[in-house]
């Protein structure tokens, strides 16, 4: 009876093992391929997909990954017996962005061993991926010691905030996990159903290359500085475990620290964590944005005092470390600017440049471990005027140019000769710096790998630094090159939103959707869209698919609250920007927006904290200070109401209601003549104000106009 029903089971099981060969044998014949030949189910987190494949008699970068996170390389399969190996290992920085692999450093150093060394069969393989952290680098490194490298160079440390979730639950999910995946990732069966699934969620068409490997969010979250800290370890103990592994294999390696754009990048995230009362937060708020006036008219010494002391208020803010860097700069206070950017990157809440942590563990670690160091970070210092290093050497925030990947290259190469390990020059000759840009000047000129993706990252750089005209430019140029660049529909499209050309960027939003229809950036964009023409019911329904394909998104939720408060529901408004401020503390939209309605319920205590949170973030916010000073007039504080509204009307000149609570708050301290001022100016820029010719007809007749401001408080933003 029991060999009965084992034979049952072995022979279910022989013929569903049968049966699901016959089916994997159909659908390779009829062209279907498995999910591991598109992509890495893990990307590249596992190490159980490998970068390089063998290809007849080379290895060769896996097809899938070829081009969108690795460059295209190849290596011979067996080692020449003269020949002489080198990976390089990192980033984006390392893999050459925007230009590709030949003009990218390794690309350099391959061509002048080479000259260098004519009796040996030089191999300098870029093994760098796109957003590579050095827990993937860890793994990239375990595959290439098993292709007898004889060097080994590792430059990153930019990416260490990147993926944190995904690489969470990587992790979590565990070896067996990532086995599974990997194993189904090779069966037809599984690419088939996971495609059907894909299509009946929606029409979505098979995803371009680009979007195949690596997951980079678009949104960095807020770090504290304990959080920065344990990363900091987290990289420096993986950094270790590569330089060992290498050293056990015997293979030397040159670790290279990581430079960025100090002079030229603005923090990307700017919060305070430090304890505050009430009147140092508005002191430090009030230093803050006198100085940013100051800056902008030249007054350096002004500045320089006042972010000295806005800085002992709030240690940890980043934009005040980096203001106060520019007015040492106007002042010719070199050293101190440097100092103060350094300390901006490094306070920065969503980093996405190296920390100085980052260079102090590869410096150590080079000691500590006999590895070869070459300090970048300080040649590109001495190479910078006034050693404040900006876009002279690095295209944006952390890419070098071209110049900056001759100058990484002359540095290592310079070190590996003198190591002596490829063995003594040919003809004598020494590592001079001479014979270095004779060889590099025989090179033919690099060309930019993808006139798109070098375009789009041009366009980031000015967006970011708020030259919007010239950032639509590159986006326009991005998508001639690449009219199915989603990232810069949707970027340009947000843009042109902003400047009014609302036509076009619905034209870009509706081609971004039907490429991507999930993508939530786009939907964001396109629900503020629909809140521009007042239709809140479409805007509401985008903002709720957005929010729904990426929860973590606290735009999606202020776009939400936004359409809310605009409904008159303040309280489900109130709980959609809760929401957001859960997700992201100093979201300054959602701050502001939050205290709006608060104002609206006539508890400016509460708003204040809110306010103020809001400025912390974006110093420039005409809004916040707007509201922050119809709170401050509320609570019969007039000298604060003045200073905001003053800032507030700095910022937006042709704003009637700003300048009319200004005008309010003015008369409060009676100071007439400048009240008489606002008032005119009002009716200058809208004739038929009746509450400002009021106002002036009552100063004409001696008489107080009606106590209080107006009650425009700022609209929600979405």
């Amino acid at each position: 009876m029991a060999l009965g029903r084992r034979k049952k089971v072995l022979f279910a099981a022989f013929t569903g093992v049968a049966f699901l060969g016959l089916l994997e044998l159909a659908l390779g014949l009829a062209g279907v391929d498995p999910l591991a030949s598109r992509t890495d189910p893990s990307h590249g987190f596992s190490g159980l997909v490998p970068v390089f494949e063998h290809e007849g008699q080379r290895y060769r970068t896996r097809g899938s990954a070829r081009g969108s996170t690795f460059n295209d390389q190849s290596f011979a399969a067996v080692k020449p017996e003269n020949g002489f190996r080198v990976f390089c290992l990192g980033g984006s920085s390392a893999y050459g962005f925007p230009w590709g692999a030949r003009a990218a450093f390794c690309g350099v150093l391959g061509d002048v061993l080479a000259a260098a060394h004519p009796d040996r069969v030089v191999e300098v393989v870029n093994a760098a991926g796109m957003s590579y952290g050095m827990h993937r680098v860890s793994l990239v490194a375990r595959e290439v010691l098993e292709h007898e490298p004889d060097l080994v160079v590792v430059y990153g440390g930019h990416n260490e905030f990147v993926e944190p979730s995904y690489y969470g639950q990587i992790r979590g999910r565990g070896p067996a996990g990532n086995a599974l995946a990997v194993a189904l990732a090779q069966l037809r069966v599984y690419s088939a159903a996971r495609s059907l699934v894909a299509r009946a969620q929606s029409a979505r068409p098979p995803p371009r290359p680009s979007d195949l490997e690596v997951r980079r969010w678009n949104r960095i979250g807020v770090y504290s500085p304990g959080d920065k800290r344990r990363i900091a370890d987290e990289f420096a103990a993986t950094l270790r475990g590569v330089v060992r592994r290498c050293r056990e294999r015997g293979v030397p390696v040159v670790l290279a620290t990581v430079p960025c754009n100090l002079r030229d990048w603005r923090p990307e995230r700017s919060v305070t964590n430090a304890e505050l009362t009430d009147s140092e937060r508005r002191a430090w708020i009030e230093d803050l944005s006198a100085a940013r006036a100051e800056l902008a008219e030249g007054r350096f010494q002004q500045a320089a005092d006042r972010l000295a002391r806005a800085r002992d208020l709030a240690t940890d803010h980043a934009e005040t470390a980096y203001l106060l860097g520019q007015a040492h700069e106007g002042l010719g206070h070199w050293e101190a600017a440097r100092e103060a950017y350094a300390a901006a990157c490094d306070l920065d809440a969503s980093p996405v440049r190296r920390l100085s942590a980052f260079n102090a563990a590869i410096r150590r670690i080079a000691a500590e471990e006999s590895a070869i160091l070459v300090d970048a970070d300080r040649t590109f210092t001495e190479a910078s005027e006034h050693g404040l290093v900006g876009f002279n050497l690095i295209e944006d925030y952390v890419h070098p140019t071209l110049r900056g990947h001759e100058l990484i290259a002359w540095h290592v190469w310079e070190a590996i000769e003198r190591a002596g390990i490829v063995g003594a020059p040919g003809r004598g000759l020494r590592a001079e710096r001479e014979w270095f840009d004779r060889v590099v000047s025989t090179r033919p000129p690099a060309t930019q790998q993808g006139t798109a993706p070098f375009s789009y990252n041009q366009a980031i750089v000015l967006q970011q630094q708020g030259r919007h005209a010239e950032a639509i430019a590159k986006y326009r140029e991005a998508l001639r090159a690449d009219p199915s660049y989603v990232a810069a529909m949707v970027n340009l499209a947000r843009l042109l939103a902003t400047a009014g050309e609302r036509d076009e960027a619905e034209r870009l939003v509706d081609a971004a959707l039907a490429l991507l229809p999930d993508d939530a950036d786009a939907r964001i964009v396109r629900g503020a869209l629909h809140g521009d023409r007042g239709a809140w019911d479409l805007a509401m329904e985008e903002y709720r698919k957005a929010s729904a394909l990426d929860p973590a998104n606290p735009q999606a939720l202020v776009g939400l609250g936004t359409v809310a408060a605009r409904s008159g529901d303040l309280a489900q408004a109130a709980d959609w920007f809760a929401r957001a401020l859960a997700l992201e503390p100093s979201h300054a939209e959602a701050n502001h927006n939050l205290a709006t309605i608060l104002l609206a319920q006539h508890r400016p205590h509460e708003a204040l904290e809110y306010l103020e949170r809001a400025l912390e973030t974006r110093p420039d916010h005409a809004d916040a200070h707007h509201n922050l000073g119809v709170a401050y007039l509320e609570l019969q504080r007039t000298a604060e109401a003045v200073r905001h509204l003053r800032r507030a009307v700095e910022i937006r000149l042709d704003d009637v209601s700003f300048r009319y609570n200004l005008g309010l708050a003015l008369l409060r301290r009676n100071e007439v003549a400048e009240a008489r001022a606002c008032f005119e100016r009002i009716l200058d820029l809208a004739p038929d104000h009746a509450e400002a010719r009021r106002a002036l007809e009552s100063l004409r007749g001696r008489e107080r106009p009606p106590d209080g401001a107006d009650g425009r408080r700022s609209e929600n933003e979405g």
